[in-house]
């Protein structure tokens, strides 16, 4: 009932059970794993829920699903969202949140899917984030973020899609992106990254989008790169302040 007073719950499209006496597993948008009364899953994703986010979703202590996408929810992540030990899949994209994204967040260590893109957070990543060795989606695009890509980000070994495309991040593409053996996915641009394109990249056999496009990048693009299968890989590099010189025009467009 926290959850349905703080986000004004007499305006949601659906919000059957919510303050019945039917158990709160049968409430519209929670589920329970059969054989245990604890919510594993809150899905009320494109509900038209509007406020800020309770605190006091930290005691969910089963929860493995957190899925708010495309509300209108507003205000910052509490710290207490580290104590969710089971979450799986932060879903909170395409909502109004700002402030910056709370480090106690790496205490989630079965985090597999983190999507906070398109909303309004500020500062830099934090480094805690290259600590959720089970991530496999990490997506903070459209967000204020500043800073740099760390070069912890090598933990990340389980990582699929690394989004941080339209940011104000800068400093360089760190070479250990190549590390990560699982990559299809690298967008990066609309961003103030400097620099040469690493040539590790080219290490990354599954990768199939590389967006590095609208920033400040300069030199050539690395023929370990151009060696890839142009058929499996889309490369956009263009409208770089500085230009970049692609010996294999085909993969930037």
């Amino acid at each position: 009932m926290v959850l349905f007073y703080s986000f004004s719950g007499d305006e949601w499209y659906n919000n059957e059970g919510y303050g019945s006496s039917d158990h709160e597993c049968d409430w519209f948008g929670l589920k329970c794993k059969r054989g245990i009364s604890k919510i594993t899953k809150i899905e009320l994703q494109k509900n038209n829920l509007m406020g800020k986010l309770p605190k006091e979703v930290g005691t969910f202590s089963r929860l493995e699903w957190f899925r708010l996408y495309e509300n209108g929810v507003h205000g910052t992540i509490p710290t207490e969202f580290g104590s969710l030990a089971a979450m799986e899949q932060l879903y909170l994209y395409s909502n109004r949140l700002s402030g910056t994204i709370p480090g106690e967040i790496s205490t989630c260590e079965s985090l597999q899917k983190l999507r906070l893109q398109n909303n309004k957070f500020s500062g830099s990543i934090p480094s805690s984030i290259w600590e959720l060795f089970c991530l496999e989606t990490l997506d903070l695009s459209s967000n204020q973020l500043v800073g740099t890509i760390d070069r912890s980000i090598q933990n990340l070994k389980n990582l699929h899609h690394l989004e941080l495309h339209k940011n104000q991040l800068s400093g360089t593409i760190p070479s250990e992106l190549g590390l990560l053996v699982s990559l299809s996915e690298i967008r990066l641009g609309d961003n103030k990254i400097e620099g040469t394109i690493p040539s590790t990249l080219g290490l990354i056999d599954t990768l199939i989008t590389l967006g590095l496009n609208t920033n400040k990048l300069s030199g050539t693009m690395p023929g370990e790169i151009c060696s890839m299968s142009l058929s499996a890989l889309t490369a956009d590099c263009k409208d770089n302040t500085t230009g970049v010189v692609c010996p294999c025009c085909t993969l930037c467009f």
